[in-house]
């Protein structure tokens, strides 16, 4: 079954090349070293007065004015107010000496910094249609909770980006602002739901950004394109302020966390994120001792060949090189861990999902002003060029319209087995410092269109959604024949978020993190 997986994801990839079957040009040259430093240095720099915030932000206007019209990943932006924030910034280290700089800087370690987010999180003022031809034009009243706390530590709100229609698919296409592509070959995907923070980040016109991650919205984008991105533990980091709102069981599910170019930024944007009492309960401040890390890994889902793609040789030697490295650290031997019911990662998560008194998508949908009264016949009208939804947008209400119910027999069971791994995981990882690699896809960024083909293969990031565990993408290398990032995810026990980002901060140190797509740096 896994040969003939394999045979068929080749036919995919090769009809669909036929598209588009010359190599597409290459982003333009990073030409200010701005914007090749971390978050957290420029801060630095703007508060000691090195350089101004205003030039940082110019310079991120100037590299989105460049790349956006290549990956279409910003939707909207706030430049102007972003230059007068800037300036505010300016004004205020020019009138102050160096203890008081010192002193901002410890109360705002993004000063000055532009970060930008997704097109479902809140910012006042800016766009928040999720990309729903019905939202066209709303905007949002208020700031998210998680954009407030960016601000509180000093960060410019800059851009909006790109995301599948209603968040619900893992590539950034949608009626009102069209499809994002992935900066290292324009012809691939680059994600979703963060697709289009993704393929801004890792084309230098952000530097920082802030995600959401129900099913593996971070944790795709950020494989795809070559970053580091962080589900948090669950009510670690506020959710409020974005569309659509979750309720009910899907709160413990839905992530909001930071995206970054750089691991070194991604503990610090937590810290800023999470809030102070939150990050005392994470221990975000304490040092790990990667000598003491307990090491589990796991190479591929098992027994589902069929439903999803083979792990790619390039994502296999990523994880087995992360592994050999990780285990000369440790003082204790890295150990290979496989779990039955993980073959069944997706029908946990789609019934986990789904239980409790949680909204159908289509419900959902029919709140927010559009209507797929009958899902068959919208597919006709998909098939005619006559519908306002996306192909997997209606091949979901399609799904739930069949799907067996929250109150069947079979959803029981899937609860049930979801519920048993919840807790074979928390014995596994939670009394100890240990970690779980494994992949976070089955392959490099896969061509634009082929993931209706591919669906279940988002499930080794959504597994981890309903097991309630802090998750990070780290980025490893550029795949050798592919030439497209290849990563792993590291996996922690509940609220032992800081082992994550721990470990990705080694791995990009050891590895050497993102490598500029236009191929200059």
């Amino acid at each position: 079954m896994r040969s003939l997986r394999k045979c068929l994801d080749s036919s995919i990839n090769a009809v669909f090349t036929l598209a588009e079957p010359l190599p597409p040009p290459r982003l333009p040259p990073i030409r200010n070293p701005w914007l090749l430093e971390p978050a957290t240095e420029l801060a630095k720099r703007i508060a000691h007065g090195e350089i101004k915030s205003v030039d940082v932000v110019s310079a991120f206007i100037e590299r989105i004015t460049q790349v956006n019209p290549l990956i279409n990943a910003v939707v909207d932006e706030r430049f102007k107010e972003a230059l007068e924030e800037s300036q505010l910034v300016d004004d205020l280290i020019a009138r102050s000496d160096e203890s008081q700089r010192h002193e901002i800087l410890r109360k705002k370690p993004f000063l000055g910094v532009p970060v930008t987010t997704k097109n479902l999180v809140g910012v006042k003022g800016m766009l928040i249609d999720v990309g729903l031809l019905c939202r066209r034009g709303i905007r949002s009243e208020k700031d998210a909770g998680a954009i407030e706390m960016m601000r509180k530590a000093g960060a410019i709100p800059l851009a909006i980006t790109n995301v599948s229609e209603m968040a619900m698919w893992w590539e950034s296409n949608n009626k009102v602002h069209g499809r994002t592509r992935n900066p290292y070959d324009l012809r691939r995907n680059a994600g979703g739901s963060s697709g289009g923070e993704g393929s801004l980040l890792a084309s230098a016109g952000s530097v920082i950004g802030v995600g959401t991650d129900i099913g593996g919205s971070i944790r795709m984008p950020a494989f795809f394109n070559g970053i580091y991105g962080h589900k948090p533990s669950p009510h670690i980091v506020s959710n409020s302020g974005q569309y659509p709102e979750i309720v009910d069981v899907q709160t413990e599910f839905l992530g909001t966390g930071p995206m970054c170019r750089y691991a070194k930024d991604l503990r610090p944007m937590m810290i800023a994120l999470a809030g102070e009492e939150n990050s005392k309960l994470l221990k975000l401040e304490e040092k790990v001792d990667l000598r003491e890390i307990q090491l589990y890994f796991m190479r591929e889902i098992k027994d589902r060949s069929f439903l999803m793609s083979p792990v790619s040789s390039e994502v296999r030697r990523a994880l087995q090189d992360v592994v050999d490295h990780l285990s000369k650290l440790s003082s204790r031997p890295a150990e290979e861990k496989y779990f039955a019911s993980m073959s069944y990662a997706f029908e946990i998560w789609n019934n986990l999902m789904m239980s409790g008194d949680c909204p159908r998508f289509i419900d959902v949908l029919k709140e927010s002003g559009s209507s797929i009264g009958n899902p068959v016949m919208e597919m006709l009208k998909w098939g005619t060029g006559q519908s306002k939804h996306t192909l997997p947008a209606v091949c979901l209400a399609v799904g739930e319209r069949f799907y067996p119910s929250k109150e069947s027999e079979t959803s029981r069971r899937y609860v049930e087995m979801g519920i048993k791994l919840q807790e074979e995981f928390h014995n596994l990882l939670d009394n100890h410092d240990a970690v779980f690699l494994c992949p976070t896809h089955p392959e490099p960024a896969p061509k634009h269109r082929t993931p209706i083909f591919k669906g279940f293969n988002f499930s080794y990031t959504g597994i981890f959604n309903v097991l309630k565990v802090p998750v990070t993408a780290c980025h490893v290398r550029l795949g050798e024949s592919s030439g497209l990032p290849v990563g792993i995810q590291i996996v922690a026990g509940r609220n032992q978020d800081r082992l994550c980002l721990a470990v990705a901060e080694e791995i990009e140190r050891t590895f050497g993190g993102w490598q500029d797509p236009s191929g200059k740096s």
